[in-house]
């Protein structure tokens, strides 16, 4: 899952576009001294984005179908910033949601990624983002395109549980109990008024399992990224070359990647 930020610009986790990234001669990803990362020559052709990906439902309480989207043009050198996962947040095998070692400010690494569309879209007014939540445990929502039977995932679901870990100080991770399952990386995760505070990173398998093994509590541990890392980035950098409109400061919609 991704969410546009501003009006050509898309963040998702990292670790979504990963395999979309350059590789050096070991197979594994290039990652420059900054912990960035930069697109694969033959990427473009493999990434699509598509916008209202949801269930509509019809006046007279009909069964709901599923809309068609919109799939939204790439710009050529697609891979705008990019920050890699940590080692650990790469691995496949069972890890502690709380392990934050190598991650500091201001490079993180992050497990962040931005991507730039070729053509501004016209959305309604953006939420607006919360770099400093409150330190105690809060409700969230989420926005999201958890996998399904179909090749093309879900419809957008909306989960809702606590932010209740703040890893860090500042936070370099959150913690969270909202339900989610994988295709949900990179997902917006919203406060009870509808002001993002973070994008989900780790989802609920892998860390239910870790909990598993560990003998803790039943309730999902999923990790994310406080959204104010990508605005510190994104407000270093400014807008692409080519865009006119204003520097980021909203999240404005979610999106199927």
């Amino acid at each position: 899952t991704g969410v546009l930020v501003g009006p050509i610009l898309v963040a998702t986790a990292a670790l979504v576009v990963l395999p979309l990234t350059a590789r050096g001669a070991d197979g594994k990803p290039e990652v420059a001294a900054d912990g960035t990362l930069r697109a694969a020559p033959d990427s473009l052709r493999r990434l699509t984005l598509t916008f209202g990906d949801a269930l509509d439902v019809s006046p007279d309480g009909g069964n709901p179908a599923r809309a068609a989207g919109t799939v939204a043009g790439l710009h050529p050198d697609w891979l705008y910033w990019a920050s890699t996962p940590t080692t650990l947040e790469q691995a496949t095998a069972l890890f502690d949601v709380r392990d934050i070692g190598g991650i500091a400010m201001p490079d993180g690494p992050w497990d962040l990624a931005v991507i730039r569309l070729a053509q501004p879209l016209e959305l309604p007014a953006p939420p607006e983002l919360v770099r400093e939540p409150p330190g105690q445990a809060f409700a969230i929502h989420v926005l999201h395109h958890p996998h399904g039977t179909q090749q093309t995932g879900q419809p957008m679901v909306w989960s809702i549980g606590q932010l209740d870990e703040q890893l860090g100080a500042p936070p370099l991770r959150y913690l969270h109990d909202a339900n989610t399952l994988g295709g949900s990386s990179g997902a917006p995760l919203f406060d009870q008024r509808w002001r993002v505070v973070g994008v989900h990173q780790a989802g609920a398998r892998v860390v239910q399992e870790a909990a598993d093994a560990a003998g803790l509590a039943a309730a999902a541990r999923n990790r994310a990224v406080p959204i104010r890392h990508l605005c510190d980035r994104l407000d270093r950098m400014g807008p692409p070359p080519a865009e006119d409109a204003p520097r980021l400061t909203h999240l404005q919609a979610a999106v199927d990647l």
